[in-house]
């Protein structure tokens, strides 16, 4: 009975990447390191795969201990065709965008924004990107949540940085276990 319950766990975890196939991907342009005090981008475009979008939201969310947010870049194209349908949040942790278009749809690849950060305090930074789509008919549209690595450094003598190196590749290796499992418990309990 135990081998049986490993098995059905294992060809779970191997189907669910099969189905994000279908969706929508992010790709996400930002430094895997960056120094004390720095501004950076992180630039957030999204990869519709033939699909039509009329619907979308995306939370991202960083440690306000270790970065600010400086200003957020929107899609001006959006913002306009979706009107008072389009709404912008943010607070000292997160930003919330979302917008439904109800004309057009979009079916081509497109820039969601532009989050201009500074880094405050050393240290390895998770970033954490939480976008939800749906189709002209209202049907949700998967996409893959996504944690994005950064190292704030500076300061630190060339001994400690080979060792936050080694430190950031178990970081990334957590980061990776922790989404997979968000993103199992999401397609389980339709998060």
């Amino acid at each position: 009975m135990k081998k049986l319950i490993i098995a059905l766990g294992i060809t779970i975890l191997a189907l669910v990447p099969l189905s994000f196939a279908e969706g929508l991907s992010l790709s996400v342009n930002t430094p895997n390191s960056v120094k004390i005090d720095d501004e950076f981008n992180v630039s957030i475009d999204i990869k519709v795969n033939d699909k039509n979008i009329s619907g979308f939201e995306c939370t991202v969310q960083y440690p306000p201990e270790k970065l600010q947010l400086v200003n957020v870049s929107e899609n001006e194209k959006i913002k306009k065709e979706s009107g008072r349908f389009y709404q912008l949040k943010r607070d000292n942790s997160s930003v919330f965008v979302a917008f439904v278009l109800l004309k057009n749809p979009i079916n081509t690849d497109f820039h969601l924004m532009t989050l201009k950060m500074k880094a405050v305090k050393t240290g390895p930074v998770l970033l954490s990107i939480k976008p939800v789509a749906s189709d002209e008919n209202g049907k949700k549209i998967t996409i893959k949540n996504k944690i994005i690595n950064i190292s704030v450094v500076g300061g630190e003598n060339k001994s400690t940085l080979s060792n936050d190196s080694a430190k950031k590749n178990d970081d990334n290796i957590i980061a990776k276990i922790i989404s997979l499992i968000m993103d199992l418990f999401s397609k389980v309990f339709g998060g």
